[in-house]
């Protein structure tokens, strides 16, 4: 191993090998900049004005897929992926009328015309934090957690996996400590899966602390498991394995007394921490990633929430392979509040990036928001769709986009349900 090495503001680098080292003292000037604009107040508007580089794609359908049914609960994000049949699988969460939570999981046809419905739990409080991805057999996961308490102590992580038809195969639950919460899960290599969540420290008990990697056979069988602390208070809230064999997290990285920051957390194969790096920010509010990808330079992508102005936006984050941020990219809206966020991020065939998330219009009501940027984080077109939130989407196979999140104005609260899973296509982008 190599000497530590602290990176200053942009974080630290722990364990770096020599020539990890040389490739930071080469690194030239990092980029910042902030999309300083203000949101069209027509919601069938194609996106923003100013910085408009391309009109947005045309929506070829919409569809609410069920009442009461959600993705994002209490800010765990959905998923939305293109199966291989053309259509559509959707992970979720049902919110009965008695308040009563299930996992729920859709297919469609390419139309967006349900297929079937499944739901999952014996439990009274059971909540689906991600869909993994159709796996390789040609069934899905689906991690999230388990509870016999409303406010959800006492969790443990599940691991769910089902066969083509979602019908279910095996349920697996993982309690490390008296809290458990799983965020994300990734088929490896090895036909097995890496977890990644937060639990509950000895001390705290009922509070999340650490963050959490589980790596299982492909059975759900745990082959390891690793704590990760990177400070005061740690979440892991996306993992993927990388080309070497070992993994990358993002999530929450809080030190004593100040606010959250940005976290990339890298391991071996084995869930030993290769390096650390966090990004923080200028105001007094926390920041979080979201979601990570590799990126064809072997670097990374994250997308989250970051505050500027005094309060949260949008942030879209590029790093090298050793997590040392190259650019940096900040949308905000008109709102006063901290509702924006960035839950997911994909990349697209062109070798540019997707985002979705949430922003604030000059109503502060919260809308569902998507833009493309190319390979630098230049946007390039921008969308909003309705008053709700984007949890979800990915490039189609036409080279389009499908995109899904919650619409409805009610906050989710346990007893209050009014809102509903949308599914949104649309086209392919204009040569």
């Amino acid at each position: 191993m190599g000497k530590q090495f602290f990176a200053g503001s942009i974080g630290k680098l722990v364990s770096l090998s020599l020539a990890s080292l040389l490739l930071f003292s080469a690194l030239g000037a990092v980029e910042a900049h902030r999309f300083n604009e203000c949101y069209a107040t027509n919601m069938n508007n194609s996106g923003l004005r100013g910085m408009m580089a391309g009109a947005a794609p045309e929506i070829e359908w919409g569809k609410n897929i069920r009442h009461n049914i959600v993705s994002g609960v209490n800010g765990v994000s959905g998923a939305v992926q293109q199966t291989s049949d053309g259509g559509y699988i959707i992970e979720g969460t049902v919110v009965s009328a008695n308040a009563w939570f299930k996992t729920c999981l859709i297919k469609t046809d390419a139309k967006g015309n349900e297929l079937w419905h499944r739901e999952f739990g014996d439990s009274k409080y059971s909540l689906s934090s991600g869909l993994g991805q159709q796996t390789e057999d040609g069934g899905y996961i689906i991690v999230g957690i388990i509870s016999h308490a409303p406010r959800w102590f006492n969790s443990d992580i599940f691991l769910l996996k089902t066969d083509a038809s979602g019908k279910l195969q095996r349920c697996k639950t993982f309690h490390i400590t008296d809290d458990n919460w799983g965020d994300s899960v990734q088929q490896t290599t090895d036909g097995g899966y890496i977890i990644a969540g937060k639990v509950a420290s000895e001390t705290s008990k009922t509070s999340f602390d650490n963050g959490i990697l589980i790596k299982t056979d492909a059975k759900g069988n745990t082959i390891w498991e690793s704590i990760v602390d990177a400070g005061y208070r740690t979440e892991c809230t996306s993992v993927q394995q990388t080309a070497d064999g070992g993994y990358i997290v993002t999530g929450l990285s809080t030190r004593s007394g100040e606010p959250g920051s940005v976290l990339l957390y890298k391991t071996d194969a084995d869930g030993y921490q290769q390096w650390e790096m966090d990004y923080g920010s200028d105001f007094k509010l926390p920041a979080c990633g979201n979601t990570i990808k590799q990126t064809a330079d072997g670097g990374y992508i994250v997308t989250g929430v970051s505050p500027t102005r005094g309060m949260g936006d949008i942030c879209l984050l590029k790093t090298n392979v050793y997590g040392v941020l190259q650019w940096e990219k900040h949308v905000g809206g008109c709102g006063t509040g901290a509702g924006e966020e960035g839950r997911s991020v994909q990349k697209t065939k062109d070798g540019g990036y997707l985002v979705v998330g949430c922003i604030q219009m000059p109503s502060n009501h919260t809308s569902m928001y998507i833009f493309k940027t190319d390979t630098d984080g230049n946007k390039i077109w921008d969308k909003t769709l309705s008053e709700g939130e984007c949890y979800s989407a990915q490039q189609t196979a036409d080279g389009g986009y499908i995109v899904e999140g919650r619409v409805g104005s009610s906050p989710i609260i346990l007893s209050q349900s009014t809102y509903n899973n949308y599914l949104v296509k649309l086209s392919p982008e204009s040569p």
